[in-house]
């Protein structure tokens, strides 16, 4: 094959690969919307399981895996702990009930917030976040109070993007977990005045045994609820789809540069340079029978994006080594053509 022939060659494969490429990612689009599929599929990701005695450890016992916070509290979120009072609480969980109480007392539900730590803190006092916003929010400040928190969340949806997230804050003096709803500002107390973990409450609600079960408001503002009985039965709705988020280094991942930047595009962007940079937890869902499908259609999910990046890693490997032999035979061309010139 002469030069011209195979530069034309190459640009035709060019082509290909870019039309390929485009096809993939326009493909991918279609997969990520609306929003909650965009969830789903970064769950898809990160997703993991395992069962109920898998999440039974306490910060003193912490599994080498669980992404802790380790950074030195911002100054931005101690002064707020110290103005508020909360460091100086006699316990564990006076702390973490008046730092929810702080996050909610302006609550006023005028929209999501989807930013960095800081500035889910100020917004949500000016009564913008959704439920993941106070949760990040509140891990951030949980991290500055000196108190050990972690998030649990459940979905409605194939754990897609339509759910609610929820804090646990280990409580040093009695040695056990605590649930706090902070968005909807309860939690739970069983019939001697208990507040529940996050499991035992999903196990009330799986069992059906709430009778003796009480919701209490934790703190200022607003409850997330008109009517407590649908509050019951939304948080029913969620028993088979629970799963826990394997780190709370939010402060960590809103300090990273690269993570800032990519926040400055979108919060999938920030999401994705998360996970790049390994700032991003994985999740654990809650292992149980009712919900096999749903974890073997993650499984099945997760698979089809790592081929799609296979195939993309491939097409762009190509690509690349298609540009660099066009460009090895344009030069062989003007070659040629020079010495068919020079030789007239």
């Amino acid at each position: 094959m002469n030069a011209v022939k195979q530069v034309a060659a190459l640009k035709r494969g060019v082509w290909i690969n870019i039309l390929l490429l485009a096809a993939l990612f326009v493909y991918l689009l279609s997969m990520a919307f609306p929003g909650s599929e965009a969830v789903r599929l970064r769950n898809a990701v990160l997703f993991n399981e395992s069962d109920a005695p898998f999440f039974d450890w306490t910060p003193l016992a912490l599994p080498t895996s669980f992404k802790a916070e380790q950074s030195r509290p911002d100054p931005r979120l101690t002064s707020i702990i110290r103005r508020e009072g909360i460091d100086k609480l006699p316990d564990d969980w006076q702390k973490s009930l008046a730092l929810s109480s702080f996050l909610t007392q302006h609550a006023a539900e005028r929209g999501d917030i989807s930013a960095d730590l800081y500035t889910a803190v100020e917004r949500i006092q000016q009564g913008y976040g959704a439920c993941s916003d106070f949760t990040q929010a509140y891990l951030g400040l949980a991290h500055a109070a000196d108190l050990f928190a972690r998030e649990w969340a459940f979905s409605f949806d194939g754990y897609g993007g339509h759910g609610h997230a929820l804090i646990e804050v280990f409580d040093r003096q009695q040695q056990v977990w605590k649930m706090l709803d902070v968005y909807n500002n309860f939690y739970v107390v069983d019939e001697q005045g208990h507040p529940l973990a996050a499991l035992q409450f999903r196990q009330a609600l799986a069992n059906q045994d709430t009778a003796n079960l009480k919701i209490v408001k934790a703190g200022l503002g607003r409850p997330g609820y008109v009517h407590e009985e649908k509050l019951w039965a939304y948080y029913q709705k969620s028993v088979p789809q629970w799963y826990l988020w394997w780190g709370n280094a939010e402060q960590t991942a809103s300090d990273d540069t690269w993570i800032r930047a990519a926040g400055k595009v979108s919060v999938h962007a920030a999401e994705l340079m998360g996970m790049a940079r390994g700032y991003q937890p994985v999740l654990y869902a809650l292992s149980l029978s009712e919900n096999f499908e749903l974890r073997a259609e993650m499984h099945r999910l997760k698979a089809k994006l790592l081929w799609i990046l296979i195939g993309a890693g491939a097409l762009i490997i190509t690509l690349l080594i298609q540009l660099w032999m066009l460009r090895r035979a344009q030069r062989r061309t003007k070659r040629e053509a020079y010495f068919r010139s020079a030789l007239r």
